[in-house]
């Protein structure tokens, strides 16, 4: 999940400059309202959510981020349904990013968790650097629409991740596993 939070933040970032001039919108409302939608998520909601369930958390805000990703598709020319896709992008990513982060290190087993943060961050960082190539060959040759489709497809797959692991967990809990 690590890695598809990597590939949609720096295609959504990197790109938001000309994808607002395609759209003849200002690249300032997503700067903006984005900023502030992750610094809010991660000061306000994120210590909200400490008292849930982290997979029910993660599979929430990642499907505000795929709703976000989507919404970009319908943007138009309107400033304020640029904002608020801009928003809800930034209260999933702000909420989920640490929070999977975190889920990683606690289900890791002891002896390689030490390792598990920095690992994830090498994976992001490499992600961020490489993804681009592959984001701007997408607009160049398909266009902003078919960039946007391939971030869906990326988001539907934290989606998938988030709620399965939430189910997993929801079923161990009403079906336990037996005497051990």
């Amino acid at each position: 999940m690590i890695l598809l939070f990597a590939c949609l933040f720096t295609s959504v970032t990197q790109f938001q400059t000309t994808f607002a001039k395609s759209q003849g919108l200002d690249y300032a409302v997503f700067y903006v309202t984005y900023t502030s939608a992750v610094i809010f998520s991660r000061f306000i909601l994120a210590s909200m959510a400490t008292r849930s369930d982290t997979r029910l958390v993660i599979a929430l805000a990642v499907s505000v981020m795929a709703l976000a990703v989507a919404a970009f598709l319908a943007v138009g020319s309107s400033a304020l349904f640029y904002g608020a896709a801009s928003a809800l992008l930034g209260l999933g990513y702000g909420l989920a990013l640490p929070s999977v982060q975190a889920q990683a290190v606690n289900v890791s087993e002891e002896v390689v968790r030490p390792r598990v943060l920095p690992m994830a961050g090498l994976l992001f960082q490499a992600a961020i650097l490489g993804f681009p190539l592959f984001a701007g060959w997408v607009i160049a040759n398909l266009g902003y629409a078919a960039l946007f489709v391939v971030l869906v497809s990326l988001a539907s797959a934290q989606v998938a991740i988030g709620w399965w692991r939430y189910s997993a967990t929801r079923s161990t809990t009403f079906f336990p596993a037996g005497p051990k």
